[in-house]
């Protein structure tokens, strides 16, 4: 379908994504405007037809279940057939595939943090009842709205397994699928999304598959018939650790594998965390000692006890100087080899230290260039460093300096790209107490624009979102004890997404002692909060209830509107909308005191 083109309940804007099930648009609601995102799967009259629509319309609903209980999960709003077509719409999610994310390049941290974040997602929706299968996990299901942030789609082939062992689906992606699906023809259970999950990983982690074959080999075949994932090379480097849980959790036999998805997940936290992992390295896997050449080896050197049987003492005094010669040619060639590779790392780092000083790059192109420099050298860095430092310091504090204005402009992109600037810089202080600050504003305020769904007149607060972005507030706050921008970020809470007016006020008390004047933004933030208790006041008043309290209501809406008048007057020149909003509440508040002097009547 063409952008512009009117479907059913929708009007298309653009396709987003094609599948094997359908395609899916981003399209525009006709009764709210609300921007979504639709899959269409054409009805057909085959049997294929109708078992593939069936198939899609039983996992939409399975999804339908699942956000409320799994955040990472999209979340799937309305489940309709239209013209023999099945129209499944869903929250529409800002992302690359992770499929994309892995063309690029990814480190074994941000790797194993999306591995992780995949773990948690599965734990989760099997602790539901019944439990949830996905069924076809693989990185083009996976969406990544942040450095390891995920939303997991497309459940089309989704079910809650009707016995214990599982449930068969005809349909799945043969290099995620494990061995025992193979066998069972099509049996998936959480055992098979797990090792779909550690597929993913294995990708992310090294740069290509774990079952990959050459020369158009049968990749299914090198599954079922594995002793276990290709060897890592040396391409890309794998911390062992990561590399033993990649490895624990494609073992060949089910028995050695991880049992559980928390089982895993628990195993990289381990990692991220730098503590030993349960997995332990492979057999097969322990890497063979150079200098012990293997048995029957022609060429190996092989050092002898037996005296030489003629003039030991001559030849030895003949030996001598070589090995000494031979040593100090070793010595020097090592000294070179270093010394070469030393000038070519301190040259590459002061051309990248220049151009990041000049704005010639992005703080997140130089940490990149930064990354792979750290993987040739041990040697300090520091000039490169510093730069770095301060350069992701000024990214990561962008968007918190631009929501101290009274008119800021950071949108949640600029949110998420100052966090992963925070956590670029705490890899060199883990503990500094100032940057996990301000990588937790960030959070909160990347939380709170996440948690509020749906445009203003109708938006929906997901409140499990909305108290981790409370959480993440409070969190800087301990550690920035003298900075306001915790708490500027929950007195936009209060006066918004979870209003308590007086909270809110506290909370922009608490900035001012901070050093954040309270300026016209905090000004229509009262005055917005006010307005709408005032609204809401005002509706309780005219429902049933006793003439009394509905009295009361309408006092409290009278004080209210008459407050926010006030405080929009104040800044009447701020913004346009100011005088309309004035307006409005004036008419509300003349409704209001009509129902005072008319009580019984009708306005």
């Amino acid at each position: 379908m063409n952008p512009s083109t009117r479907y059913g309940d929708y009007v298309i804007i653009r396709t987003i994504g094609r599948g094997n099930m359908g395609i899916v648009y981003l399209a525009s609601r006709t009764d709210t405007g609300q921007q979504v995102a639709i899959k269409v799967i054409n009805g057909g009259p085959s049997t294929d037809d109708l078992e593939r629509i069936a198939l899609e319309e039983n996992g939409a609903k399975v999804q339908q279940a699942v956000p409320k209980e799994e955040a990472r999960v999209v979340a799937v709003s309305r489940v309709q057939r239209f013209n023999g077509d099945l129209v499944i719409e869903m929250e529409y999610v800002q992302g690359d595939h992770l499929a994309k994310a892995m063309q690029t390049g990814m480190d074994a941290d941000r790797a194993a943090r999306i591995g992780l974040e995949l773990c948690r997602m599965l734990e989760n929706v099997n602790k539901l009842d019944p439990p949830v299968v996905h069924g076809d996990l693989k990185p083009k299901n996976v969406l990544l709205t942040g450095y390891s942030t995920i939303k997991v789609i497309d459940f089309g082939i989704a079910k809650r397994p009707e016995r214990t062992e599982g449930t068969i689906n005809p349909f799945w992606s043969i290099p995620y699928s494990s061995p025992e699906r193979f066998n069972s023809r099509g049996m998936v259970n959480v055992r098979s999304d797990l090792w779909a999950i550690a597929v993913m990983l294995y990708e992310m982690a090294v740069g290509q598959h774990p079952f990959a074959v050459s020369n158009g080999g049968d990749m299914r075949s090198r599954i079922l018939n594995s002793k276990g994932p290709n060897a890592i090379g040396g391409e890309r480097p794998c911390p062992e650790p990561l590399r033993n849980i990649m490895f624990k959790a494609l073992a060949p036999s089910l028995s050695n594998r991880y049992a559980t998805p928390k089982e895993m997940g628990d195993d990289l936290e381990r990692f991220l965390n730098k503590q030993p992992v349960m997995a332990s390295a492979p057999d097969g896997e322990t890497t063979r000692r150079a200098d012990q050449p293997e048995a029957g080896d022609p060429n190996k050197t092989v050092r002898t006890s037996e005296p030489a049987p003629l003039r030991p003492t001559a030849v030895v005094s003949r030996r001598r100087p070589l090995v000494k010669l031979g040593i100090f040619g070793l010595v020097c060639a090592a000294a070179i080899y270093f010394a070469n590779n030393w000038y070519q790392v301190s040259q590459e780092s002061e051309s990248i230290r220049k151009q990041l000083d000049g704005n010639q790059i992005s703080p997140a192109d130089a940490w990149k260039r930064y990354e792979s420099l750290r993987g040739r050298t041990r040697l300090p860095l520091t000039g490169l460093e510093d730069s770095l430092k301060r350069r992701l310091s000024e990214a990561g504090d962008e968007p918190i300096n631009d929501y101290r204005r009274d008119q800021p402009t950071a949108k949640e992109g600029a949110w998420d790209r100052a966090s992963i600037a925070f956590r670029h810089l705490l890899e060199f202080n883990p503990k500094d107490a100032g940057v996990n600050g301000r990588f937790h504003v960030c959070q909160g305020h990347l939380s709170r624009i996440r948690a509020a769904k749906g445009p203003e007149e109708k938006r929906i607060i997901d409140h499990k979102i909305l108290n981790q972005a409370i959480q993440h507030f409070e969190e800087a706050s301990r550690l920035m004890p003298d900075s306001p921008d915790p708490y500027i970020g929950l007195a936009h809470i209060s006066f918004y997404e979870e209003p308590d007016y007086d909270r809110a006020v506290d909370m922009v008390n608490q900035a001012a002692k901070r050093g954040h004047p309270v300026g016209k933004h905090e000004t229509m933030e009262k005055a917005d909060c006010l307005r709408n208790r005032a609204d809401r006041e005002s509706r309780r008043a005219q429902s049933s209830g006793p003439p009394e309290q509905s009295r009361q209501d309408l006092e409290r809406a009278k004080y209210d509107f008459e407050s926010a008048i006030k405080f929009y007057t104040e800044i009447i020149d701020f913004l346009p909308a100011i005088k309309s909003e004035i307006r409005k509440a004036t008419r509300k508040l003349e409704r209001v005191n009509k129902l005072l002097q008319n009580p019984g009547e009708t306005p």
